[in-house]
């Protein structure tokens, strides 16, 4: 008989016309040169990521479920740009940062390898976010991977 496995992690795709953020308070983030560091993208998707605790038991086939929900939604919304960003509020669960760090770097890597324009905001930080969110009907996917 099979095992059940349960995956957890939780997603919420946006297509944006336009993302800007600055680096604010840090959460876990011990890098002070990042404080108050700008960002901005045009007609991009972001994935805000909530890894769960239930994830750390296979990391390898989280990152890779990461790497194809973005890259679908990226391809839905018609864009090459594909922003990642650590956000532990989608669920009450959350994984060890250091292990929900690994899983997000190495979905990033995947994404990049398959020729996307990755990035990847500072892991362990607040952000003072701006986003534009466009009025496409595809243009928010929540999804529990």
């Amino acid at each position: 008989m099979f095992a059940m496995v349960h995956f957890k992690m939780k997603v919420l795709g946006l297509h944006c016309n336009h993302i800007w953020y600055r680096v604010g308070t840090p959460s876990i983030g011990e890098d002070t040169s990042l404080l108050g560091k700008e960002w901005s993208c045009d007609s991009c998707v972001i994935i805000l990521v909530h890894v769960e605790k239930e994830d750390e038991k296979r990391p390898n086939e989280m990152a890779r479920r990461l790497r194809k929900f973005s890259i679908w939604f990226a391809r839905l919304n018609e864009v090459d740009k594909i922003v990642l960003h650590s956000f532990a509020h989608l669920s009450e669960s959350k994984a060890d940062p250091e292990v929900a760090r690994q899983i997000i770097e190495k979905a990033y890597k995947g994404i990049i390898e398959r020729g996307y324009n990755a990035h990847l905001t500072p892991f362990g930080y607040f952000l003072e976010l701006k986003l534009h969110i466009s009025d496409r009907t595809s243009s928010r996917v929540f999804k529990s991977l």
